[in-house]
This record gives structure tokens, C-alpha cells and sequence, in this order.
């Protein structure tokens, strides 16, 4: 994730695993944000509020992880030099498949923009639902 532009100091791009694709599907979501820099969103069940947890500061463009092992998700960020680094694990049961996504959302601030680069999915993968 090289940058975001445009919406709330709120909005961001990452990358996303959730039970579906309804907008209050249970998952967790690492982000990179216009002004905040990374953050964490999850939601443990499907409707229930979520939780947000601060990553790294704002500046360069960030590496962004996620990795599920079992029901275990666990967000990871990286600079170009760095190492990666946990920023948060959560247990979330998400069933035998779940979806994979990039996201993108301006926060209420209009429409948002994102440079995102580099893409690998690993592990058992499916089609598209």
C-alpha cells in the first residue's frame, strides 16, 4: 500500500478476510489510513460492533498482512526496509472458506483513492463469490 488520497483523515485501503460480503460481516480488516496511518478493524461476530486498534504511524507506504490459521487472524505490517511487525491477533471464526478482498473506503469524506501494488493470496484459494 503506497498511499491513500482524498476522504475523511479516516479513510483507507487494505486488505480484508470476512465471513461474506455484506457490510456487517464478521472479519478483520489491516488498513493503511489518509492521515492515521495502519489500523486494525475487526468485528468478531456478524453485527457486532467492531474494534479498531492503531498500527503504525502515517508516512510511507506500509507492507500490509493478514494470516489466518484456523480462526486465529493476525495483522502484520512492514516497511520497504523492515521487518514484519504484529499489530494485532484476533480470534474470529470464519468457517471452512471465508473472502479474501481489497478494500477502499472514504469514511463519509467523499470518494478515496489508493495505490495499492504487490498482491499474493497463499494457501488454499477458490473462486470468486
Amino acid at each position: 500500500m503506497s498511499s491513500v488520497s482524498g476522504g475523511a483523515p479516516w479513510a483507507s485501503a487494505g486488505v480484508s478476510l470476512r465471513t461474506d460480503t455484506t457490510s456487517d460481516s464478521a472479519g478483520l480488516s489491516c488498513v493503511l489510513t489518509r492521515v492515521h496511518g495502519v489500523a486494525v478493524v475487526g468485528r468478531a461476530l456478524d453485527a457486532a460492533p467492531t474494534a479498531l486498534r492503531s498500527g503504525g504511524m502515517s508516512g510511507a507506504s506500509r507492507w500490509l498482512r493478514l494470516q489466518r490459521v484456523g480462526n486465529q487472524l493476525t495483522a502484520f505490517e512492514r516497511t520497504d526496509a523492515g521487518a514484519w511487525r504484529e499489530i494485532d491477533a484476533r480470534t474470529i471464526t470464519l468457517g471452512a472458506s471465508c473472502h479474501v478482498g481489497l478494500i477502499i473506503t472514504g469514511q463519509g469524506g467523499g470518494e478515496a483513492s489508493a495505490t495499492i501494488s504487490d498482491v499474493t493470496i497463499t494457501g488454499a484459494v477458490g473462486g470468486a463469490g
